[in-house]
């Protein structure tokens, strides 16, 4: 199923749309969701607000 992680950058107020698709490691909306914010989390990044998004594909 076809994505969108949005992802917002509280220290500056800006953000950025990531879009991510299905893939064998992660077949799931839910495991691509939980393995992008495990990621996230362990980055050196600064705080921010993840959000995700299921989307149709016409």
């Amino acid at each position: 199923m076809p994505a969108k992680g949005n992802i917002k950058i509280l220290e500056v107020g800006s953000g950025f749309g990531i879009p991510f698709g299905p893939s064998d490691d992660f077949p799931t909306f839910e495991t691509a969701k939980a393995e992008i914010k495990r990621r996230l989390q362990t980055s050196d990044l600064p705080e921010m607000k993840l959000t995700f998004q299921p989307e149709k594909v016409n």
